[in-house]
């Protein structure tokens, strides 16, 4: 039995999350995506679905900002 009392965080996050959990604006998480620097998915089925839900992948946000990281340890 573990005794880890801290949810998983979730793979995919809504863009509200990935705002809440790492200090980046919405405006910016949409660059990234832009830019092709961090994944996205969408629930949208089709172009002619009027809304849809987008997902940031949590480990490619991780990444994006651990790959610019300055200062600390090298290991």
């Amino acid at each position: 039995m573990s005794n880890d009392t801290q949810p998983q965080l979730p793979v995919w996050l809504r863009v509200k999350q990935a705002t809440e959990l790492y200090p980046i604006g919405r405006s910016t998480i949409y660059t990234l995506i832009e830019k092709g620097l961090i994944k996205s998915a969408t629930t949208r089925i089709d172009k002619h679905q009027r809304y849809g839900c987008r997902l940031i992948n949590r480990a490619s946000l991780e990444k994006f900002l651990e790959d610019r990281a300055t200062g600390g340890d090298a290991a």
